[in-house]
């Protein structure tokens, strides 16, 4: 995983914006139901 971010972030800037992308998205706790969006 980090390997993957620190590549991605020196060789691939559109992937990192990807995963970038990923990282800033809303999520759902573990054990919430799917269709709850929890953000902070």
């Amino acid at each position: 995983g980090a390997q993957h971010l620190v590549d991605a972030l020196r060789w691939k800037p559109k992937q990192f914006m990807a995963v970038l992308d990923l990282l800033t998205q809303p999520f759902c706790p573990p054990g919430a139901p799917l269709d709850e969006v929890v953000t902070y």
